[in-house]
């Protein structure tokens, strides 16, 4: 699951990107020359979990523009400590809000750990990410309402949270076997905050991924995005410079 977690004011956007399931793995750079681990830049600040061993791959990751640097975002192991569970802490309106990026497997390991040790999660705005649940309820294609699809429900209502209407209705995963349907089962639920908010869907983008992007709005209080602005100082030689390429 891939999606873009964009806040917004009056003027401003920054975002967050939140991978899930499919993460950067190695590639080769144009050189020749292998390239281990998910991109780097200095504009966007990478959060993963820490493995303590080989055998425990982090399967969910973020990146965080640096325009959002006043909101303070922290990973709280301290609270969630689970290599497919990232939960997010950020400074908004006078209090700590919260962000869980989930990847839950066929065996739905996450959301049992989730549902078993039922963290104190104050204030979770978004949770979203790669559930593996066919369920009637988001996937028009499936008649049935198995019992974890009614466990993620439950999870999310404990969090005060509603699931998240897509605006475009369309596969979230794309099977390129023969015989597999295409699936929803990459979901958003959002705070009560948030109830109205719906996401798009971009299954245009999705190429060479097997999943549609997400993106959502959620509002954030204008001063906490950081602009940076350089001017000219007047009737400088830069100025003056400038004038004339113009």
């Amino acid at each position: 699951m891939c999606c873009l977690i964009v806040f917004w004011s009056p003027r401003k956007t920054c975002m967050i990107f939140c991978l899930s399931r499919n993460l950067p793995g190695t590639s080769t750079a144009s050189g020749g020359d292998e390239v281990v681990g998910a991109p780097i830049h200095p504009d966007w600040t990478q959060v993963v979990w820490s493995p303590q061993s080989s055998e425990q791959t982090p399967r969910v990751i973020c990146f965080i523009h640096s325009r959002l640097s006043r909101l303070r975002f922290a990973l709280r192991r301290d609270i969630v400590d689970h290599r497919d569970i990232q939960l997010l802490s950020f400074f908004n309106r006078g209090w700590y809000q919260f962000l869980m990026n989930v990847y839950s497997d066929d065996l739905h390991t996450a959301v049992d750990f989730l549902s078993n040790t039922a963290p104190n999660i104050p204030h979770l705005l978004y949770m979203g990410g790669d559930f593996n649940v066919r369920d009637a309820e988001w996937n028009p294609s499936v008649s049935s309402h198995p019992a974890t699809g009614q466990a993620l429900m439950d999870l999310a209502k404990s969090y005060s949270l509603v699931y998240s209407i897509p605006a475009l209705s369309v596969p979230t995963h794309y099977s390129d076997i023969s015989g597999h349907a295409n699936s929803v089962i990459d979901l958003i639920f959002l705070g009560m905050s948030c109830a109205q908010v719906t996401h798009c869907t971009e299954p245009d983008l999705r190429r060479p991924l097997d999943y549609t992007p997400l993106i959502v709005d959620l509002p954030i209080a204008p001063e906490n995005i950081c602009v940076h602005r350089m001017v000219l100082k007047c009737d400088s030689e830069e100025e003056m410079a400038t004038l004339l390429f113009l």
